[in-house]
């Protein structure tokens, strides 16, 4: 079985051992390029099927993304399920605070504000492509995430549960964006839990 975990936005393969790590232990080849924009992974991998995708933040919005190509499991972490709500989040905090700066980033990578660009947002957005994912697929989320806030994850799983696909959201109590140490035993216990109940075993 093979799985495509992938990173998150201006991040390194490294990054996300926490998260291919587990999925790694329950018997899955995984496969973790280095990427620099979604534009690209969609190109890269669009055409060739995985038995899971994963993805941490961009990466997990490019993991379901790219299931709706391929009929196939998800687990995404962290994940914006829409650009334009995201863009807009990240661009009202103050200059020089992360949150500004991945805005700066976004606004580079897509050609301008979403206001002058808004296709090069709403086209990159899980929720462009979420009618064609089926699943299934966990949600999980850091309840203090100051990045991609909960309420994406709350719109990813009542679209995702209105479409009929069986989806399972996770809160995890005090984190940010990415999980911290103590998080990480947390994450492999319920990636275990739904791998296993995809009908696969360790």
């Amino acid at each position: 079985m093979k799985a495509l975990v992938l990173h998150g936005a201006g991040s390194s393969p490294e990054a996300v051992s926490w998260l291919y790590e587990p999925i790694k232990e329950f018997g899955y080849e995984v496969y973790v390029p280095k990427y620099e924009s979604l534009e690209e992974i969609i190109e890269r991998y669009s055409r060739e099927k995985y038995d899971l995708y994963a993805g941490f933040s961009l990466g997990g919005a490019a993991s379901l993304i790219l299931s709706s190509f391929h009929e196939a499991p998800v687990i995404a972490v962290g994940a914006p399920a829409d650009r334009l709500l995201q863009a807009r989040w990240l661009s009202i905090h103050e200059e020089r605070s992360p949150q500004r700066e991945i805005y700066m980033s976004l606004v580079k990578s897509l050609g301008g504000e979403p206001y002058q660009n808004p296709m090069a947002y709403i086209k990159t957005s899980v929720l462009y492509y979420i009618e064609k994912i089926r699943g299934p697929v966990l949600l999980i989320q850091g309840s203090e995430d100051p990045i991609v806030r909960p309420f994406h994850s709350i719109i990813l799983e009542d679209f995702l549960r209105k479409l009929g696909v069986r989806v399972e959201r996770i809160v995890i109590e005090g984190m940010r964006h990415a999980p911290a140490g103590h998080h990480r035993g947390v994450i492999r216990e319920v990636i275990f839990r739904f791998l296993g109940s995809l009908g696969r075993t360790k």
